[in-house]
């Protein structure tokens, strides 16, 4: 580029920035925005916990992210996030699996696979990937009571058929609490205290047995009618 040749004092200052001018465009061709944010597309991993009273939750998951395309591995990482943040990471177009790695014995997934895939393509903005996990104590207990002068606790026993052990305590009307440490097993389960007035109306009575696994998620309930006994017939 030639720039015109100055004729005094006032034209050279004029020359001197018609070639400044002229030169920016020249200079921002050829640098590069390194504060711009990664452009589309995107790949999203959002989670949902869900914990069962008296379970105890992750403060963290892991999930890994990978990407392969005719045995060539284009992508490969690993996340581990508060059950409450979504991950959101910049990716080249293709097939994508995210596999959610290393949760508790006691929290699963009911609504799909540890393992999910995505195709992301140039033209999306962002693939989602959703994981439900639910977080299961080994055996929860549940007593419904309503009526009249309900009672405000009950006494339950629970028995393992396989090893014996027992496990002793109250549970409130209308609640329910976990039991942990009784072993995976038939579980068998009374309650007592109940008042004269009052009736246990679950089948089978005060008594109760349940298949108990590892993994946790077994449940009782007992449901109990009260009614004054000065107005029954």
């Amino acid at each position: 580029m030639r720039c015109p040749s100055p004729k005094s004092v006032r034209s050279t200052i004029a020359a001197a920035q018609f070639c400044a001018a002229a030169l920016v465009p020249l200079a921002m061709s050829g640098c590069k925005d390194t504060t711009a944010p990664p452009k589309p597309p995107y790949l999203a991993v959002v989670t949902r916990l869900t914990t069962w009273p008296g379970a105890s939750a992750p403060a963290k998951v892991k999930y890994r992210i990978r990407e392969s395309t005719a045995g060539v591995v284009r992508f490969d990482q690993e996340f581990i996030v508060s059950p409450s943040d979504t991950i959101v990471v910049p990716v080249i177009p293709g097939t994508y699996i995210v596999e959610a790695e290393d949760l508790p014995a006691r929290c699963v997934l009911p609504r799909g696979n540890r393992q999910q895939g995505i195709s992301v393509s140039e033209a999306d903005n962002t693939g989602i990937i959703r994981y439900q996990i639910e977080c299961r104590g080994l055996l929860s207990l549940t007593v419904v009571a309503d009526g009249y002068s309900v009672d405000q606790e009950f006494v339950f026993r629970a028995r393992s058929k396989v090893t014996g052990l027992e496990r002793t305590g109250l549970v409130s009307a209308n609640d329910t609490l976990t039991i942990e440490d009784i072993g995976a097993g038939d579980i068998e389960l009374d309650i007592g205290g109940v008042s004269p007035n009052c009736v246990i109306t679950t089948d089978g009575g005060s008594r109760q047995t349940v298949r108990v696994t590892p993994t946790g998620g077994a449940a009782i309930q007992f449901r109990v009618q009260c009614a004054d006994v000065a107005r029954q017939p």
